[in-house]
């Protein structure tokens, strides 16, 4: 579990700086995989 956090911790580090610098590539990173977690939220809330 620690080892998980501390990856996430990691990637959103890089993922900030990137945004923060500009950086076309890791913004488009970032933008996926916030749909990718907004899908996965929605996808997962449905009824069935």
């Amino acid at each position: 579990m620690a080892f998980f956090l501390g990856a996430l911790d990691y990637i959103f580090q890089i993922i900030v700086a990137g945004i923060i610098a500009g950086d076309l590539v890791r913004i488009g990173i970032a933008i996926v995989l916030l749909l990718a977690g907004a899908g996965a939220f929605y996808y997962n809330s449905q009824e069935v």
